[in-house]
């Protein structure tokens, strides 16, 4: 059949059918992308429940290993707080593993294993069968664990990943970055507390302070820069999140200042080991009340982007 031939309707009807074989291979693919973007973004949401609370496992397990520390050195005058730290980090060993299924088997491995950990550490601290640098020991190693847990969940479900720099930011930060810098002052914490207690400081104590400090002091620098990049990429003032990592620079700061005068500028110690603790706790506090709005920042980036590709 000639094409002058074929009738005017006709002719419409294959330019019909041509473009919308050409139409239809770009929309198939966009809406192929599109969906797979929400089921990633998915599975990204769902890992931020586990995530959550393996913060809240950390912020009194810490706590624990200074109110521990105290007991075995004899003092006890915070060996309630201890026990309610005890309790509180049971109750968040429990509610952890409800939020991660049993098919994640790489996470369950490692949970199971650190609240093995937990069981027989608190059980030497409660019988007071450990000396109190051995608990110190012992509760640093399984707070390391928790952090490469936190990690690793970020990994398993795809947080490390996110394809967008606003959501990428701000994960690194809430779960890679900003817990290893609670954990650096949590250490300088017990470590200057304990000092403090005696009013006595050697002078491998005071280099260890001094490392400590610095380690912190870094820390606190790079979460001044990534929450400038995180304001970029969002692309506009982000109050809640602004406010919440103000007020923890702000409290840390007063951290790192009474740190630097008592154990770098001066010979003598003078300051209450129980003042140096409240600072430091006030510190740790604030750090961890930005750690919570940054994963509600998250949680907004990543429910709004399923609306938006599902619209």
């Amino acid at each position: 059949m000639k094409l002058s031939n074929i009738r005017i309707w006709q002719k419409l009807l294959l330019l019909g059918i041509i473009a919308a074989v050409l139409c239809a291979v770009p929309t198939y693919l966009y809406i192929r992308g599109a969906n797979k973007e929400i089921r990633d973004t998915l599975t990204e949401i769902r890992g931020l429940t586990p995530a959550g609370q393996l913060v809240k496992l950390m912020q009194p397990l810490q706590v624990h290993r200074d109110s521990a520390a105290a007991l075995l050195s004899g003092d006890r005058e915070l060996a309630t707080l201890r026990a309610t730290k005890e309790k509180e980090v049971t109750d968040a060993f429990a509610k952890l593993r409800a939020a991660i299924p049993d098919t994640a088997a790489p996470l369950i491995k490692k949970l199971e294993k650190a609240e093995a950990d937990w069981k027989s550490l608190a059980k030497s601290v409660k019988d007071q069968s450990f000396p109190v640098e051995d608990s110190y020991n012992a509760h640093t190693r399984l707070i390391a664990a928790v952090i490469d847990l936190i990690e690793s969940t970020a990994d398993y479900y795809g947080l490390t990943l996110d394809p967008e720099a606003n959501a990428y930011h701000t994960i690194i930060w809430a779960m890679v970055e900003l817990p290893r810098l609670t954990e650096a002052m949590g250490r300088m914490r017990a470590t200057g507390t304990a000092i403090l207690g005696i009013k006595q400081a050697t002078a491998e104590e005071r280099v260890t302070i001094a490392t400590m400090l610095e380690r912190t002091r870094d820390g606190l620098a790079d979460s001044r820069d990534q929450i400038q990049k995180i304001k970029e990429a969002n692309g506009g003032a982000m109050p809640a999140l602004e406010a919440a990592a103000a007020n923890a620079q702000s409290e840390s700061q007063k951290l790192v200042g009474i740190t630097d005068l008592e154990f770098m500028r001066i010979e003598v110690l003078r300051y209450s080991a129980a003042d140096y603790l409240k600072v430091g706790t006030a510190a740790i506090d604030a750090q961890f009340a930005l750690i919570t709005a940054a994963h509600t920042e998250i949680e907004r980036i990543l429910h709004e982007r399923v609306v938006e590709n599902a619209g």
